[in-house]
């Protein structure tokens, strides 16, 4: 309906919003997954860079939400993917995942997504990612260190491979 015109992003926004920022926290994971996954399911080119901006403004504002991280990063790994990501929302990304994303308070289902936003970044946005070296190993780093669980340390070998082949480590 939204990439019909039915009905506008916002809408479903303004439709979830007392779910988004409810004080329950079973609902509130529940109304973030709902917009994880409305924007899952659009075509990739629907949403504008602002669109997008917002959106990315609002998952990273739900990091101190512990019970929201996972449909958080699911969101922002969606939007990644979308046409018009806007690049400037790289550095944005990075820092939030280096300082405020602490990978030891997560299920490895959790901490899986965050290894896959790098690498979506790493692969889609690779020309960016040159500019911003230094920030995207030591949050590569950040979310590597201490990773245990086998389909989350094949995911991190696949972007060490691909860091250190592509990527100045020299200060690493």
């Amino acid at each position: 309906m939204i990439e019909s015109h039915q009905i506008k992003l916002l809408d479903l926004v303004k439709a979830l919003g007392d779910y988004l920022t409810a004080d329950d926290d079973s609902l509130r994971p529940k109304a973030t997954m709902c917009l994880s996954q409305t924007l899952q399911q659009l075509p990739k080119s629907t949403l504008s860079k602002h669109d997008i901006q917002v959106l990315i403004g609002f998952y990273l504002s739900k990091f101190d939400d512990v019970k929201s991280i996972k449909e958080s990063l699911i969101g922002i790994n969606t939007l990644i993917q979308m046409d018009q990501f806007p690049q400037s929302n790289i550095k944005p990304i990075l820092s939030a995942l280096n300082d405020q994303y602490q990978s030891t308070q997560h299920l490895a289902s959790t901490r899986f997504f965050t290894f896959d936003i790098l690498n979506n970044l790493f692969e889609l946005y690779n020309s960016t990612i040159l500019k911003f070296q230094e920030p995207f190993i030591q949050t590569f780093i950040h979310i590597a260190s201490g990773e245990k669980d086998p389909k989350n340390l094949l995911k991190s070998f696949e972007l060490n491979s691909k860091i250190s082949s592509t990527l100045s480590i020299t200060k690493f």
